[in-house]
């Protein structure tokens, strides 16, 4: 027995909130009082791995950083753009793709197919911005993506879980009132690590999230185990402000 998470690891409100309990939860990742871990140890669950989140504010964060990254990159080819306009099934299944090579060998993962390809679809039909969401290309082929979502976690707790006008017309103007934002994944396939892809799609983001008016931005979830990324976000500004862990129990004998 391993959790808490739905089906899949990458599935929305994963992991068991142990610190950062003052911080409100970003779009998709849950929240728990903090006696739920005392409750699952008396259960017989211990540590089975820790998902960092990490805060960034705009008089924190290093916008330039990977700036000279981002250009090696492009003198090898590889070209940053975001999302393009229609054809928005054959950029999903491109997307799924990408993280299925990129991901392949973390610890938990599971290949994006299936009923979770369709709910990826959903998720870029009524959430993602296209502007906030960039794929890097070699020869034409996407080799790397990077996502940002919207935090509309304010419209629907404002609404508190009802379907009311107030809240189909918050979601209608989002784009008026969306201050903070969620870095939902990254991924670059293996192959081409070592040509500054992830760097570039960095860079990418954080050069559109400054010409954004916004407050703040929660990378999450990042695997504890992953110290690139952990330093990377440290490296760019971030703040690590929460803690989610999954727990488990080996099988009866």
């Amino acid at each position: 027995m391993r959790g808490p998470h739905h089906f899949r690891l990458e599935d929305p409100y994963t992991g068991l909130l142990v610190d950062g309990f003052d911080f409100d939860p970003h779009f998709l990742m849950s929240y728990n009082p903090p006696y739920y871990e005392e409750l699952l140890a008396q259960a017989g669950l211990q540590k089975s791995m820790d998902l960092y989140t990490y805060r960034f504010v705009q008089d924190k964060i290093k916008p330039d950083l990977m700036k000279g990254r981002a250009e090696r990159a492009a003198a090898k080819g590889i070209v940053v753009e975001p999302m393009r306009k229609g054809d928005l099934r054959r950029q999903v299944q491109q997307i799924a793709d990408v993280f299925n090579d990129a991901l392949s060998q973390n610890w938990g993962f599971e290949p994006i197919e299936g009923a979770q390809l369709d709910d990826l679809m959903l998720l870029a039909r009524f959430v993602l911005d296209p502007n906030f969401v960039f794929l890097a290309y070699k020869d034409s082929h996407p080799i790397g993506c990077v996502i940002v979502l919207p935090n509309l976690n304010p419209m629907l707790s404002a609404c508190n879980g009802s379907l009311t006008p107030k809240l189909i017309w918050k979601y209608l103007t989002r784009s008026r009132w969306v201050d903070s934002h969620r870095g939902y994944a990254l991924g670059v396939r293996k192959e081409f690590r070592a040509d500054e892809v992830s760097a570039a799609l960095i860079h990418a983001a954080t050069q559109h999230g400054m010409s954004l008016r916004w407050r703040e931005l929660e990378v999450s979830w990042v695997l504890e185990t992953n110290k690139p990324m952990n330093a990377m976000s440290t490296a760019l500004g971030g703040h690590r402000n929460k803690t989610y862990r999954l727990l488990e129990k080996p099988p009866l004998a």
